[in-house]
């Protein structure tokens, strides 16, 4: 590239660069009220459609009705409660551990 550089000045050719006038107004997004909601609803709509038509299997990603419908027996048997207060055990249990090997490096 700087072989063609110097070609073109050997030819007597003015390589100056030159003030240009801006041309564009440029990109400048425009907020909406609603728009991460329907974003949202756009997404949970094509993930329903993936999981029932079986283009995504249901062991690695099930459909939200399918999670809704599990979800709702759960609470009917009273288990998700359960499942719940496990599961925030478990996060109140690493953030700690994190919090501990944060503050006293020693320790690790």
């Amino acid at each position: 590239m700087l072989d063609r550089l110097a070609e073109v000045e050997s030819r007597g050719v003015d390589t100056t660069t030159q003030p240009v006038k801006f041309r564009g107004g440029g990109f400048v997004p425009a907020t909406t009220r609603f728009g991460g909601w329907i974003a949202m609803l756009v997404l949970v709509i094509i993930w329903q459609i993936a999981g029932s038509s079986g283009l995504v299997n249901s062991l690695f990603l099930p459909a939200p009705s399918a999670i809704a419908r599990a979800i709702y027996e759960l609470a009917i048997s009273g288990a998700l409660w359960q499942h719940v207060s496990w599961s925030l055990l478990r996060i109140g249990t690493g953030w700690l551990l994190g919090t501990v090997a944060g503050l006293r490096p020693d320790l690790v």
